[in-house]
């Protein structure tokens, strides 16, 4: 009896740890970080007679799939992974053909009845080895970088490598290069200073426990 009695505490104590998971189609979602803000875009099944519809999380919500999860809030973004390769895929690092993932710079308006985007953005290569952080712009229907520095000059980009010195990246106006190979560098820090057009004031990716982390303010370090 008192061997049945053990046995089932352990069954109760190991169902009540056991991690319950999103379904298949959540975990089959999309997340987007657009501008300043996040959502995640997925489909929930239809049960007959009701269809499938289309959900977006935005702002604050949660994930939780068997190779990872996202927790968002109205000020931070995280996204946790069981590889390297599923978190550049579940945290919108993977680079866009045109664009880069997460834009740090942005802004969009309307001059001499011409629409322009321009914007200072990061994301992995398509290989997923190299990280890239790159000025882009639209003017009308044409690519342009010429705007970039007129609307981000007076922003500096640094950041720090395995926990190195902090280096910048953008200042007044100006890159410098910048080196990230995710096949021997493990933790990438970048900080942007306080800006009309600054969208995230820190970014952490960490190689070493598989996260990426976003933060809307975030005070800048001292070189």
């Amino acid at each position: 009896m008192r061997k049945l009695t053990i046995l089932a505490g352990l069954f109760l104590a190991s169902a009540a740890n056991a991690q319950i998971f999103d379904s298949s189609e959540k975990c089959d979602g999309t997340l987007k970080v657009l501008g300043g803000s996040w959502q995640y875009d997925w489909k929930q099944k239809g049960i007959f007679p009701n269809p499938s519809k289309d959900v977006v999380d935005r702002t604050t919500f949660s994930v939780s799939c068997p190779t990872f999860s996202i927790k968002a809030t109205s000020e931070t973004l995280k996204v946790t992974a069981n590889s390297p390769k599923v978190l550049i895929s579940k945290s919108g690092l993977a680079r866009y053909d045109i664009t880069s993932s997460v834009d740090l710079l942005y802004t969009s308006g309307t001059t001499d009845s011409k629409s322009y985007m321009f914007l200072i953005g990061i994301g992995f290569n398509k290989a997923g080895t190299k990280f890239i952080i790159e000025d882009e712009g639209m003017y009308g229907n044409e690519l342009s970088r010429a705007g970039n520095p007129i609307f981000f000059k007076d922003v500096a980009i640094g950041v720090k490598v395995d926990d190195g010195a902090l280096t910048p990246v953008w200042y007044d106006g100006q890159f410098s290069r910048f080196n990230f190979d995710a096949s021997v560098n493990k933790t990438l820090d970048i900080f942007v200073t306080t800006g009309t057009y600054t969208r995230f004031e820190r970014v952490n990716l960490d190689l070493n426990a598989n996260s990426f982390t976003i933060w809307k303010k975030h005070e800048f370090p001292r070189p």
